[in-house]
C-alpha cells in the first residue's frame, strides 16, 4: 500500500472513483475519503472523522452520491459548512468598513451559533423561521442563563441587548443572509436562493409587526436641559481633562451632535464620512448688507445612496468654524481629512460617540423622557438617543421654525415626502394650525362667525383651560 496509506478500500458503489483510507503518519486512525471528480481532473478529499470502518463506508457513500448528483447539474461540489463559506463571503465581497463591521457582528453573534455547522442545502424557509424563533429569544435567554452578565464581567462590549428585536433589525439580518446565498449561487455552489418568507406577526406581536412607536422630538424643556449639560461637560469641564484624547472625544461629541442637528445630517456614516473638502462657505445673496455667511455641506455617503447638499443656517455657521479651530489646535485639521476624525486622524464611528452620550445622559438621569422635563404621561420613560436628539428633534424644530413645506423638509433631510408627512404631521399642524382650520378654497375669504358663536367658543375654551390648570396643580 506504499508509505502514504496504511489501509485502502475501494467502495463497491464506484470502485474506480471512490476509496476510503487511513494514513501511516496519523496517530489517530481516522478514515479519509477520496473521490475522483467526473471531469477526470482532480479529487475531492476530506476526513470522515471516524475510526470505525462501517461508519466510514456509509459516510463516504453518501458523499459520493451527493457529489454525483451535484455535478450532473453542472454545479461545483463542495462539502463545506455555513461558517467557512460565510467567512469567505465577507472576505470576497468588498464591503465598506461600516457595512463589514455590521455583517461581522451579525455573523459572530447570531448566524454562526445557529447556522455554523449546517450545509447549504439545509438552509431553507423552514430553517430560517426556526432561526427567527431562536433569535427573538436570544437576549432574554442570555439574561436568564447568566451569559450576558458573564460577558460584562469579562469586559466584552455588549450593546443593543433589547429583548424585542425591531422589524427593521430582522429585515436587515434577513437581507444579509439573502446576500450571502446569492453569492453562493453566483459561485455555483447552490442552484437557487430559497425563499425566506416570514409572517412576522407569528413571532412577535409588537416588534415584528413593525408597530413599535417611532421616536419623537424631545420636549423643549428636556432638549434645553441636555444641551446645557453637554455644553458644560464637553466644552467647559473638558478643559480640565489632562488626557487630551478624552478631552478631544468630549469636544467632538458636542460638535458632531449639533452640527448634524442644525444641518439635518444623520448622526451616522452620513456624518462620519464628511471631509473638509465637502464644506463650502458663501456670503448670503439675500442679506448682503448684513454680512451673513452660510455653509453648504455635500453629503456623499447619504443613507439613500443618492448624495445631497445641505445648508448650515446663518446662526450656526459658527459651530463648524469653532470645530475647525479646535482640530487645528490638535493638529488634526487637513483639507482632505475627515470633519469628525478619530484622535489619530482616521475615520470615527458614530456608535462610539453614541455610547459616550448614552453613558453621560444616564449619569445625569436625562436618558429617558419624563414629566419632569415636559413629557406627556404616555411618553414617560421612553429612551432618549442620539438619533432622537439630533434627527427627530432637528427635523421637528426645522418644521416649526422655518415653515418649510413638506417637500423642502424631505429634500434637506434626505428622506421621502411620505416619511416626513407620516412621522412629522403633528409638527406641521402645530407650525400653522390655521392652515388646517381654514376650509375655504379662496384665500381672500375670512371666516365669519356670529358673535354669540364666537363668545360661546371663547368662554368655553377659557373654562376648559382653567379646569385643566387646576388639575395640573393637584
Amino acid at each position: 500500500m506504499g508509505e502514504y496509506y496504511e489501509k485502502q478500500i475501494f467502495l463497491e458503489v464506484d470502485p474506480e472513483r471512490v476509496m476510503i483510507f487511513t494514513l501511516v503518519s496519523s496517530v489517530k486512525k481516522n478514515w479519509y475519503v477520496r473521490i475522483l471528480k467526473t471531469t477526470g481532473k482532480g479529487y475531492f478529499q476530506k476526513s470522515l472523522r471516524t475510526e470505525a470502518e462501517s461508519v466510514a463506508r456509509d459516510k463516504a457513500t453518501r458523499l459520493y452520491l451527493d457529489l454525483w448528483s451535484t455535478e450532473t447539474k453542472g454545479i461545483e461540489f463542495i462539502d463545506k459548512r455555513f461558517s467557512p463559506l460565510f467567512i469567505k463571503f465577507m472576505e470576497d465581497w468588498g464591503f465598506s468598513s461600516a457595512r463589514l463591521t455590521r455583517i461581522q457582528t451579525t455573523f459572530t453573534r447570531y448566524f454562526e451559533p445557529f447556522f455554523g455547522g449546517m450545509r447549504l442545502s439545509q438552509i431553507d424557509g423552514t430553517t430560517y423561521r426556526e432561526y427567527l424563533t431562536w433569535r427573538c429569544a436570544y437576549w432574554k435567554t442570555a439574561r436568564e442563563d447568566g451569559t450576558l452578565e458573564q460577558e460584562r464581567l469579562e469586559g466584552k462590549g455588549t450593546y443593543n441587548t433589547v429583548d424585542l428585536p425591531s422589524h427593521t433589525t430582522l429585515k436587515s439580518e434577513r437581507q444579509i443572509m439573502k446576500q450571502f446565498l446569492y453569492w453562493c449561487v453566483d459561485k455555483r455552489w447552490m442552484e437557487y436562493v430559497p425563499p425566506l418568507r416570514v409572517d412576522f406577526s407569528k413571532y412577535n406581536e409588537q416588534a415584528l409587526k413593525g408597530t413599535k412607536r417611532r421616536a419623537k422630538a424631545l420636549p423643549k424643556k428636556h432638549e434645553e436641559a441636555i444641551e446645557r449639560y453637554l455644553r458644560k461637560y464637553c466644552l467647559v469641564d473638558s478643559l480640565h481633562e489632562k488626557n487630551w484624547i478624552r478631552r478631544f472625544g468630549r469636544q467632538r461629541m458636542y460638535y458632531f451632535m449639533y452640527i448634524c442637528r442644525h444641518t439635518l445630517i444623520r448622526p451616522s456614516t452620513e456624518a462620519t464620512g464628511l471631509k473638509w473638502r465637502d464644506v463650502e462657505f458663501h456670503k448670503s445673496k439675500r442679506f448682503k448688507e448684513e454680512g451673513l455667511q452660510l455653509a453648504i455641506i455635500y453629503v456623499s455617503e447619504a443613507k439613500t445612496g443618492k448624495p445631497r447638499s445641505v445648508v448650515m443656517p446663518y446662526g450656526q455657521v459658527k459651530l463648524i468654524l469653532e470645530w475647525r479651530d479646535i482640530l487645528t489646535e490638535y493638529g488634526l485639521y487637513r483639507n482632505d481629512g475627515y470633519v469628525f476624525p478619530k484622535h489619530d486622524g482616521g475615520r470615527s464611528q458614530a456608535v462610539q460617540i453614541g455610547r459616550l452620550l448614552s453613558r453621560k445622559l444616564q449619569e445625569k438621569n436625562l436618558h429617558r423622557l419624563s414629566e419632569k422635563y415636559g413629557a406627556d404621561a404616555k411618553d414617560d420613560r421612553r429612551k432618549v438617543t442620539m438619533y432622537s436628539i439630533v434627527r427627530h428633534t432637528g427635523i421637528t424644530r426645522r418644521i416649526e421654525r422655518s415653515k418649510w413645506d413638506v417637500g423642502t423638509v424631505a429634500m434637506m433631510a434626505g428622506t421621502s415626502i411620505f416619511q416626513i408627512s407620516t412621522h412629522y404631521f403633528e409638527a406641521f399642524i402645530r407650525q400653522d394650525p390655521d392652515r388646517y382650520a381654514f376650509t375655504y378654497a379662496d384665500d381672500g375669504v375670512t371666516p365669519i362667525l356670529k358673535d354669540h358663536t364666537k363668545d360661546y367658543i371663547n368662554n368655553r375654551v377659557e373654562l376648559f383651560e382653567r379646569e385643566l390648570a387646576s388639575v395640573k396643580e393637584q
